[in-house]
């Protein structure tokens, strides 16, 4: 009976460990305070999406339905490119980060989400449509950790022009997320626009908590192995 609960008490720990300090989820919706977008053609603040921890922080507005991510910052860049571009209403997008550029650096994208250290990044969702109520067809997109290891990976990947599509992801997890999209060699892809990016960070679980985990999991185990072999 002792061993029994010293091997469930071990493994709740190690539970608890994991699951400690998790906060929940930032949305990125491209907003001012009051709830105003950036600007067609406008520029993209690289402070917004900084350490959230409230859903009107800094002059900028923010969903969290799920709670803030003090531990995360936002990094936004075009090849050629100081600064990333927004639009307001693409599609039925109310506010968005573009692909629009100058000459040469039309439709090229990336987006990162870096973590303190002891931090992950969890990317859920985000949103995206092209302006101009037309479809288009981008050369690629992927999601990528901080060793440019694809986490997801699509190639002529079809972007609307009514509606707009919505992608979830339930592995893109790393210390360092990379959003990248490629549309150099398609008609027009400065139109592509990002909205709605939603994201969590978790603590890396340090060696103590994996091995409290794994001693209860190991003593449960040997427990019921036991068990068996007495009956």
């Amino acid at each position: 009976m002792i061993r029994r609960a010293l091997g469930s008490f071990l493994l709740l720990a190690g539970i608890w460990g994991l699951s400690s300090q998790t906060a929940g989820a930032t949305s990125l919706i491209f907003a001012h305070a009051d709830g105003s977008g950036f600007g067609s053609y406008g520029i993209l603040p690289q402070g917004y999406g900084n350490r959230v921890v409230d859903a009107n922080q800094d002059g900028f507005a923010y969903g969290l339905d799920g709670g803030p991510t003090p531990n995360i910052v936002t990094v936004y860049s075009q090849p050629g490119m100081p600064l990333v571009r927004t639009w307001d209403g693409v599609s039925d997008l109310a506010h968005c980060a573009t692909t629009a550029g100058d000459s040469g650096t039309y439709g090229l994208f990336e987006f990162d989400l870096v973590a303190d250290p002891g931090y992950q990044v969890n990317l859920s969702s985000f949103d995206w449509a092209n302006w101009g109520n037309y479809n288009q067809t981008i050369d690629s997109l992927s999601v990528q950790d901080g060793s440019g290891n694809n986490l997801y990976y699509e190639a002529n990947v079809p972007v609307p022009g009514t509606g707009h599509t919505h992608y979830t992801f339930t592995t893109a997890q790393a210390p360092v997320i990379k959003i990248l999209f490629d549309g150099s060699t398609a008609y027009d892809a400065d139109d592509v626009s990002i909205d709605n990016i939603i994201f969590s960070q978790q603590p890396v679980p340090e060696p103590a908590t994996l091995l409290l985990a794994g001693l209860g999991f190991a003593g449960l185990a040997r427990l019921g192995k036991r068990r068996r072999a007495s009956t």
